[in-house]
């Protein structure tokens, strides 16, 4: 049974209306997407930090509402990512366990070339499928695997090692400037320190955007959006599989300036010696990228 590529999502954001931060005075839908999942990882070990591979990569869009609560309500892409809008945001990772049913393999695709993409995001889930019913230990039900239930209380990011929340930085994707925020092999480092299968989740937040849709009591930081990525496997060093080449977006990650290895498709149980890619700039006639990641937590 193939691995499917992604679980269930945690409860819909929605669309936000700001009182302060770059949307301010506006009403703004964000979205998170991971559009490059980890295949799988070795146990992190103290002297070989062995991260996930491919390192996993999120893809945040926002979406403004003009209309908001009338007949002729709709949306807008924002498209433009200048400085004021990126300065604050950020992106921060969670790692929930999850139950894998016996025989399921967990074999690398599109290696062609090809990023892995996860199917559409389903609605939030409210109750075990199938069951027409919620009871009060559903509460802290935050996502479905099949029919298994992840529970927030198996939130385990001590298991995580590595930088756990990176800033975003501009690529060229899928013909067009978007917004992606990377956990990069060498830039950060994701590991697991336990063998098992996981999924990440991710929550998007600006730190600077603040919103009274909570009634007014108060302004909070919100969650602009949050998703869950695929399922991968941790492997121990004995029985690890071995990694493929390198995928096209990470291809172009690190002619963004992003630090991630970079193998070739014979590349098996790191016999040969993985290369860290830099460069500065790229001319592919989207115009100057943002070649370094915008916070302190970025390699130089």
């Amino acid at each position: 049974m193939q691995v499917p590529l992604s679980v269930c999502p945690s409860a819909a954001v929605g669309a936000i209306s700001f009182t302060h931060g770059p949307f301010a005075g506006k009403t703004v839908r964000t979205s998170a997407t991971e559009i490059q999942k980890a295949d799988a990882g070795r146990k992190f070990a103290r002297k070989d930090k062995r991260p996930l591979d491919p390192p996993p990569v999120v893809q945040v869009r926002f979406f403004e509402v003009h209309g908001v609560g009338t007949s002729r309500q709709y949306e807008e892409e924002i498209l433009s990512y200048d400085d004021t809008l990126m300065l604050g945001l950020v992106c921060q990772v969670d790692l929930f366990p999850v139950v894998v049913e016996a025989g399921t393999t967990f074999t690398s695709v599109n290696r062609n070339g090809a990023p892995r993409f996860p199917p559409p995001l389903q609605a939030p889930c409210v109750s075990n499928p199938g069951s027409s019913t919620q009871t009060s230990n559903d509460a802290d039900i935050v996502a479905y695997y099949g029919k298994h239930p992840i529970r927030e209380p198996s939130n385990s990011p001590g298991l995580l090692a590595g930088t756990l929340v990176v800033t975003p930085i501009t690529v060229a994707y899928n013909n067009r400037a978007v917004l992606v925020y990377t956990f990069a092999a060498s830039a950060f480092d994701l590991a697991v320190r336990q063998e098992g299968t996981f999924s990440l989740r991710y929550r998007v937040f600006d730190i600077f955007s603040k919103t009274t849709d909570d009634g007014g009591l108060s302004h909070r930081i919100p969650v602009l959006a949050s998703c869950f990525g695929g399922v991968f496997k941790v492997w121990s060093t004995r029985a690890f599989p071995g990694l493929s080449g390198s995928t096209q977006l990470t291809k172009t990650l690190s002619m963004y300036g992003v630090p991630v290895m970079i193998r070739s498709p014979e590349h098996r149980h790191g016999r040969k010696k993985q290369k860290t890619v830099h460069s500065d700039s790229l001319s592919d006639g989207t115009g100057s990228p943002q070649t370094r990641p915008g916070s302190s937590q970025s390699a130089s």
